[in-house]
């Protein structure tokens, strides 16, 4: 199997691999399951926390997918994806003065727009739009 973000790991592939595919069929808590022993192999490895941050995340659950997504940060402090999704997150939980923090540090680390996964790209432009918006009302207030 190929390489899944970063996972150099076959089984942990595998397990997130399939985690998705459950969270596709609306199994959430065998995906959750999945994950948890994808984490057990690779404890050291952020994509297990990044695809726990998912699952909470879908479900509405913000508290729990900040908590895994900080734990992805802990894992790799330069994880553009966790920054990313983090960002996002603390947009819907604190509003756009604090997910505005979080991008900033997120689009340090913004591979060249070229080089962005398709995926990628309309987060990170909203996140960039974000940011200019919220500097430009900071700048108009002071």
């Amino acid at each position: 199997m190929t390489e899944l973000r970063g996972v150099s790991d076959p089984a942990v592939c595998v397990l997130l691999a399939d985690s998705l595919e459950a969270l596709r069929k609306g199994d959430r808590g065998k995906a959750l399951a999945l994950i948890a022993q994808a984490q057990v192999r690779a404890p050291a490895d952020p994509a297990p926390w990044l695809q726990r941050a998912l699952v909470h995340r879908m479900a509405g659950e913000f508290a729990q997918a900040l908590n895994a997504l900080d734990k992805a940060l802990a894992a790799d402090p330069y994880n553009f994806l966790a920054l990313l999704s983090k960002g996002a997150v603390t947009e819907r939980t604190s509003g756009e003065r604090a997910a505005a923090r979080v991008y900033e540090d997120a689009l340090k680390l913004a591979p060249a727009d070229s080089d962005l996964p398709a995926s990628l790209v309309a987060p990170t432009a909203q996140a960039r739009e974000m940011v200019s918006r919220v500097r430009a009302d900071l700048e108009a207030h002071m």
